[in-house]
C-alpha cells in the first residue's frame, strides 16, 4: 500500500475562478498587506482554497505577528476595515473594498485552546503573489488539533486532490505523522468522485483511535 495512490480522476487543482473564489480580491488584500510591510501568511480554509483543496472559504484566515496586527489595525481599520462582533480571542474584520471577512490570528499565541502557529515566514510560500502557508504546515497544524468529522473530511479531501503519497507523513512531526498514516491507510482506493466526503459517518466510526 506504499506509494502514490493511482487515482482515475485528474488530480490537478481546478481554476480558483471556476470554483467561485474571487481570487483578484484575495490578491488585492495581499498587495495591501505588502504595501503596509506586514509579514503574513494565509492559513486555514483560505490557504486550502489557494492550494486547490477546497472550493471556497467563508472567512479569510491571516496569520500575523502582534506588531503586524498593530500596523494593520492603525493603517486599515476605520478606513476600509470594519471590526465585526466576534467571540473571545477572535479578531474579525470586514473589508469594504473586497467584501471579504478577515480573521486575524497572532503567531506564537494559542487561540481558543488550539496549538499556536509558528512565525509566518517559517511556513509561508509565495503562490501567485500571496504568502500562503505550505500544505505541509497546514496539515501538520490540523493533525495536532482535535479532529472532528469536518476536519477529518478536509484532511482526506486534501490527500485525494493533491494525490499525496503515504511517505508525505515523514515530513510531519511525530504526532501528526501517526495520524496522517492512520487516515491515509483508511482511505478507500476509489476515485474521489465516488467517495462521499460530506456528512459521512464513515470516518467517525473508524477513526475513534485517531481523534
Amino acid at each position: 500500500m506504499e506509494g502514490t495512490r493511482n487515482l482515475t480522476q485528474q488530480t490537478s487543482a481546478p481554476s480558483l475562478y471556476r470554483q467561485g473564489w474571487n481570487f483578484q480580491s484575495l490578491q488585492q488584500i495581499g498587495r495591501s498587506l505588502d504595501r503596509a510591510q506586514i509579514r503574513y501568511a494565509l492559513i486555514g480554509d483560505s490557504a486550502l482554497t489557494v492550494h486547490g483543496c477546497r472550493p471556497t472559504a467563508q472567512v479569510l484566515d491571516i496569520l500575523m505577528m502582534p506588531e503586524g496586527f498593530d500596523r494593520f489595525y492603525h493603517a486599515m481599520v476605520g478606513s476600509r476595515m470594519t471590526a465585526q462582533p466576534s467571540g473571545e480571542g477572535q479578531r474579525l474584520f470586514w473589508d469594504s473594498r473586497t467584501g471579504l471577512t478577515l480573521c486575524i490570528w497572532l503567531a506564537g499565541q494559542p487561540e481558543a485552546e488550539q496549538i499556536s502557529w509558528p512565525m509566518p515566514w517559517e511556513i509561508a510560500e509565495r503562490i501567485k503573489g500571496l504568502c500562503v502557508a505550505s500544505l505541509q504546515a497546514i496539515l501538520e497544524h490540523q493533525l495536532t488539533q482535535s479532529l472532528d468529522d469536518r476536519r477529518l473530511q478536509e484532511i482526506a479531501t486534501a490527500i485525494y486532490i493533491k494525490n499525496l503519497p503515504r511517505e508525505f507523513g515523514r515530513r510531519l512531526g511525530r504526532g501528526a505523522s501517526d495520524r496522517y498514516y492512520a487516515i491515509w491507510d483508511l482511505l478507500p482506493f476509489r476515485a474521489i468522485a465516488h467517495v462521499k466526503l460530506v456528512a459521512s459517518p464513515w470516518y467517525s466510526t473508524r477513526l475513534g483511535a485517531i481523534a
